[in-house]
């Protein structure tokens, strides 16, 4: 099983919710230039109105941007601490500030999700490195809400997914797309 077919089952499952970018390269940044599988965005708005929608009670905001890179090759700690670099000096502060000091008065979360894809085996070194990643932004002492990365690593030959802590409930999505690829569901 390659990334691309991987990639490929995946993305039918995000399709739904999530507006793709494929391929995704940064521009007008350090990052300028490098190519990444694809970013998948989700937007929601929630908001209450009492009788007009003049007379706002509230509203929330809540995003997800998640990046895709696939591996063909061995799949090492620099490759590692490049994405969680660009998930800190780029994702964060350009998707989720849009350049600001601070992010917009409804923002409530935003998860930034690194998904990477190993056509390799994965060192015990790099699952380690995995499980062990956690960043979390708070805005304004939480009253504009967090910004937090979660981290999915799939190693392909093994037929293994790999979280963080923060990612942990995305586990059951990367199994089943296994689960599919293995029943001959494309």
């Amino acid at each position: 099983m390659n990334t691309e077919t991987f990639f490929t089952r995946l993305e039918k499952y995000y399709q739904g919710s999530f507006d793709f970018t494929k391929p995704f390269v940064i521009e007008g940044s350090a990052f300028s230039g490098k190519e990444y599988t694809a970013l998948a965005e989700f937007h929601s708005h929630i908001d209450k109105y009492v009788l007009l929608k003049k007379a706002q009670v509230w509203a929330a905001d809540s995003h997800e941007f998640c990046l895709f890179q696939s591996y063909p090759d061995f799949f090492c700690a620099d490759d590692f601490n490049e994405l969680t670099h660009l998930l800190t000096e780029y994702m964060e502060p350009q998707l989720v500030r849009k350049g600001n000091e601070d992010v917009a008065p409804d923002h409530m979360y935003t998860y930034l999700t690194l998904v990477i894809l190993c056509e390799q085996p994965v060192s015990k070194d790099m699952i380690s490195m995995v499980k062990h990643y956690h960043f979390t932004k708070f805005y304004k002492l939480y009253a504009r809400g967090y910004s937090e990365a979660r981290v999915v690593l799939v190693d392909l030959p093994n037929q293994k997914v790999y979280t963080n802590g923060a990612a942990r409930e995305m586990k059951k999505l990367y199994k089943k797309v296994f689960n599919d690829l293995t029943k001959g569901k494309f």
